[in-house]
């Protein structure tokens, strides 16, 4: 049993907890605790349901302090789950109500461990009954959409509409996903790969996570996107520079999210691994990897890395590739900022001063630097 198709966070948490609870007194025969139980996740379940979706026009407040048997009847009436399921819910409201020791006495009431065991079967079959709707109403679970992402590329032109009608768990699930694909896909790329045998990997419609990450990130929290941010700060400082890199890549436009201090750790690592994608230039320029990455160069350490990177640029862009490496190196000097920009300007001219003594595969990168404004013409 999971609860992943909860919408609230804190009720999912709620029930989660109790749930395990649960199980734990079945395994120690609790008897009373299970029935008790089983009526309260019951009746968290079809609470947090009846938040999401209200029953004419009920109010939160009359929802959230309504009975269980109410919230059975509601259930009912709005096709949440059937006459027979509701009979069946009736017996486990009436075990919970032994939760008031007067009842038990009063009426003589029995129970044992079958009754505990088959409260617990009518939990099961309830809150299934209750997913299945929950799921209905919102179209598609994460796990159906990013499965139709990766196996059918007509699907993916409607996904922006689909992720409308996720709720909120769903949408961290999904998110959760396309991170781990894009993650597996880097691991394809031949800087990446581990020694040994090449695995063969599966083929999927699906290429290309960015865009819809793009698409879902103003659907979730920001402390979802700070979640991811704080991950690759680990996978930077632990040296996991696949993870590092992917993570980069999806989320480099939220890094003012993170304090100064951690903006520069991002910097100076990203500006570095950049000699180890090299190779994979043409994909790093295509997703615009590096496109935002000059507006969080502030401090010297961070200056002091990327003139590394730029120096390190004109002598191993081949002219062969110029023009599509040069792109990147553009895209980087584009989001610096103007003081930045210029004292990196500087820092490359003399760098390649003066030009008569440059190699002949350096100085064509200097003249597509100059043609580019990427560098002055004052050099000597």
């Amino acid at each position: 049993m999971n609860f992943d198709f909860i919408s609230d966070k804190n009720f999912r948490e709620l029930l989660i907890r109790d749930y395990q609870e649960l199980k734990n007194c079945i395994e120690s025969k609790s008897i009373k605790s299970v029935l008790v139980l089983s009526g309260s996740i019951i009746e968290a379940v079809l609470t947090e349901y009846f938040l999401q979706f209200p029953p004419n026009g009920k109010t939160e407040n009359q929802i959230l302090s309504s009975t269980l048997n109410n919230l059975i009847e509601w259930a009912v009436q709005e096709g949440v789950i059937s006459e027979k399921e509701k009979n069946l819910a009736g017996v486990v409201k009436d075990y919970r109500n032994l939760i008031h020791p007067g009842r038990e006495i009063r009426k003589g009431e029995k129970f044992d461990f079958d009754s505990a065991k088959i409260s617990e079967s009518v939990l099961n079959i309830i809150v299934d009954s209750v997913k299945t709707v929950y799921l209905e109403k919102y179209g598609y679970s994460a796990d159906e959409v990013f499965e139709k992402l990766k196996q059918d590329w007509h699907f993916q032109s409607i996904f922006d509409k689909v992720i409308l009608k996720l709720n909120q768990n769903e949408r961290t699930k999904l998110l959760g996903y396309l991170v781990d694909f894009d993650k597996w896909e880097k691991s394809k790329w031949e800087c990446f790969m581990q020694e040994g045998p090449i695995e063969e990997h599966p083929v999927y419609d699906l290429e290309d996570v960015k865009p819809f990450i793009l698409k879902l990130k103003p659907l979730v929290s920001n402390d979802l996107i700070k979640s991811n941010l704080a991950k690759m700060i680990k996978e930077i400082e632990t040296g996991e520079s696949i993870n590092a890199y992917s993570l980069f890549h999806l989320f480099h436009e939220n890094l003012d999210l993170l304090t100064d201090d951690e903006q520069e750790l991002v910097v100076i690592y990203m500006l570095n691994i950049y000699t180890t994608v090299l190779d994979e230039n043409r994909n790093v320029i295509a997703d615009k990897t590096y496109s935002t990455i000059g507006k969080y160069i502030k401090t010297d350490n961070a200056k002091k890395a990327l003139k590394e990177f730029v120096e390190f640029c004109a002598v191993h862009f081949h002219h062969k590739k110029i023009k599509s490496e040069m792109d990147l190196l553009e895209q980087v000097f584009n989001s610096l900022s103007a003081d930045v920009k210029t004292e990196a300007e500087t820092n490359l001219t003399d760098f390649l001063s003066p030009v008569n003594n440059l190699p002949a595969d350096i100085k064509i990168f200097y003249d597509e630097a100059l043609e580019r404004n990427i560098i002055n013409n004052n050099g000597g």
